[in-house]
């Protein structure tokens, strides 16, 4: 076998080539470096920006939403939006603060975050635009290394606000929108609402509101609901346009008996048919209006009307019953720590004279059913019953507390002196009254007298069929069909 020999002169030369070797991957290394760091840059502080531009446009969207319909309800109603409109109602400012503090209550950090300076301008007569823009700086984490200390994400958002016009076959019978509020969160359960405007000590008409007079029904062409009319839009829905939101609907008194009327509202019984919602009614005589502020898709359940009820077919009537109130009266008896002290009384007299300036009766509570009974015990005096030397006695009293003299029952057969022994044992006795009313089900007044109503149940509008609008199905881009009670915005 040959063996090679590496020449002593060979190996400095070769070592010489090996370090050459590792001094070119330090250099790879060193470049790679700064290339995995600009990369890890742009995924930090990118990502970061991302995030940041996600929650600045949601806080944009919600602060333009917030300040559009904060103008637009300021903005006067059947009035065609002008530039000078705007400024009568210093639009601009009245949305900056809205849109400042919606986006402030959307920031992360809770401090106060103001948007930019917002636009606002009519879109069109019948509608107002807001636009906001949202920025932030943020300062990079890695990104400095290549020279970029922040970064500035911003988001625009545009929001309108407008009041449409609905198609007709509206029920020409205001609901209250709390009600049908109510109605959405249990579609289950059956609800009631006043059907007409009317008072009492207790209750007021239409949401908690009233107008003088006896008004009922809607007049929504203003010309006088006639018997005829009224029945023809309880029966099919009124034919015309009717703007919602709208807070001049007019109120028409609608307290008729004719049989056109009756036929109609025992007509809606069981069907799905479209009411507007209203907060309440103000204004008297023909100045009376309704505040409609949205349409409500009902299924009728039954209705009381004039003294009638119609409720045939109804599979979910609820029979009305008027509430019922009990008053139960309980007492609670509590003995006081025993009190001595000493007192006087003169002959053939029951009051119990006391130190000038006592405490006894300091610190007891005084009011509407809180009373005292003491039974008192004098030493040195006989009784008028001929008990020697040992009176014992009771009195009893509310408000004041007594001072320095207490009225026995009893009287002293003889002279009772000063240093005479007095003991006293007080009851305090707390008298509670618990008036418990259970709500029946219904509209009476506070004589027990069934009062008109409709009963309702809400659908929802997405899904079901209503009566009268010319569709077999109401959809959700049909703004004749809205079941929830909002401003359209």
């Amino acid at each position: 076998m040959r063996v090679l020999e590496l020449s002593r002169a060979g190996r400095p030369e070769r070592l010489r080539l090996l370090r050459d070797d590792n001094g070119a991957v330090a250099v790879l290394v060193a470049v790679l470096m700064s290339v995995f760091l600009v990369l890890a840059a742009f995924a930090l502080d990118i990502g970061n920006a991302y995030a940041n531009v996600r929650q600045l446009s949601v806080a944009a969207d919600a602060a333009a939403l917030s300040a559009a319909a904060k103008v637009g309800t300021l903005y006067p109603k059947g009035t065609a939006c002008t530039a000078a409109g705007l400024t009568a109602i210093n639009a601009t400012a009245v949305a900056q603060a809205e849109a400042d503090r919606k986006n402030t209550d959307n920031a992360k950090s809770g401090a106060s975050a103001p948007v930019e300076p917002v636009t606002v301008r009519c879109a069109s007569t019948d509608a107002i635009e807001v636009v906001v823009n949202n920025n932030r700086t943020v300062r990079t984490a890695l990104a400095g290394v290549i020279g970029i200390d922040n970064l500035k994400p911003n988001s625009t958002a545009t929001a309108r606000y407008s009041r449409q016009p609905v198609s007709g076959n509206l029920r020409p019978w205001a609901v209250c929108a709390t009600d049908v509020q109510a109605s959405q969160a249990d579609p289950t359960r059956t609800f009631w609402t006043a059907l007409g405007n009317w008072s009492t000590k207790d209750t007021t008409g239409f949401c908690g509101t009233s107008a003088p007079g006896q008004w009922g029904s809607v007049d929504f062409d203003g010309g006088g609901n006639g018997a005829p009319d009224l029945a023809d839009w309880t029966l099919n829905g009124y034919p015309g346009q009717v703007t919602i939101p709208n807070q001049y609907l007019p109120a028409d008194p609608g307290v008729t008996n004719s049989s056109g009327v009756r036929a109609a509202l025992q007509s809606l019984v069981g069907q799905v048919s479209l009411f507007p919602s209203v907060t309440g009614i103000s204004g008297s005589g023909n100045n009376a209006v309704f505040n409609a502020v949205g349409i409500a898709t009902l299924k009728i359940c039954g209705i009381v009307y004039n003294g009638s009820v119609y409720n045939t077919g109804s599979d979910c009537w609820q029979a009305p019953t008027p509430p019922t109130t009990t008053t139960s009266t309980s007492t609670t008896p509590l003995v006081l720590p025993v009190k001595n002290t000493t007192g006087s009384m003169t002959k053939n007299s029951g009051i119990l004279t006391l130190p000038t300036g006592n405490t006894l009766f300091t610190g007891l509570p005084t009011g509407a059913g809180t009373s005292y009974t003491a039974v008192v015990t004098v030493e040195n005096a006989a009784n008028d019953k001929g008990k020697p030397a040992l009176l014992t006695s009771t009195t009893s009293w509310t408000t004041p507390l007594p001072t320095t003299t207490l009225t026995l029952a009893d009287k002293a057969a003889n002279t009772v002196p000063a240093t005479s022994k007095v003991t006293i044992v007080i009851t305090q006795t707390t008298t509670t009254t618990t008036t418990t009313t259970v709500p029946g089900f219904g509209l009476y007044d506070d004589k027990g007298n069934l009062q008109d109503q409709i009963q309702f149940r809400w659908v929802d509008y997405s899904t079901s069929s209503y009566n009268g609008s010319g569709a077999s199905t109401c959809t959700f881009v049909d703004r004749n069909c809205v079941g929830t009670t909002v401003l359209w915005q």
